[in-house]
């Protein structure tokens, strides 16, 4: 699996109805230190469609994932207790005035697993890394 068949694999799964099992769920693709299947590109396209986004809207996140993984601006844990030791990965694209979040999985020996990936305004990840560089430095959330 490469990543120009995404778009390909979007289309496929944005017809499906939710649940229902795919081919090849555990085909991927290596993403820096991440591996995006075939399951967790489903996933992602069950979320964002339950969230009301088009096919195409779906397309773009799936084109930022790369660049969201190898280039992240900041990289903090996960809160969500489902998913012990995974991390979310932020990155601003300035050109895209729009922002990407992806949830990847604890490390393992083959490579960290994609949860999800969403995207996040530019003004709610500035906050974010405000808070996180705030607490960094030693100073309260608040400050």
């Amino acid at each position: 699996m490469n990543f120009k068949n995404f778009h390909s694999y979007v289309e496929e799964m944005y017809a499906m109805e939710k649940g229902v099992l795919i081919i090849n769920p555990d085909k991927g693709v290596r993403i820096g230190d991440s591996i995006l299947t075939r399951k967790q590109l489903k996933h992602i396209v069950e979320q964002r469609k339950a969230e009301g986004k088009l096919a195409d809207e779906i397309k773009e996140i799936i084109d930022y994932i790369p660049a969201a993984i190898t280039e992240f601006d900041f990289e903090i844990p996960n809160p969500n207790p489902r998913y012990p030791e995974s991390t979310i990965r932020y990155k601003v694209f300035q050109g895209w005035e729009r922002g990407i979040a992806v949830v990847i999985d604890k490390k393992a020996k083959r490579g960290r697993d994609v949860i999800t990936s969403y995207l996040c305004s530019p003004a709610k990840i500035f906050k974010i890394q405000k808070k996180l560089n705030a607490s960094a430095a030693g100073e309260t959330p608040h400050s």
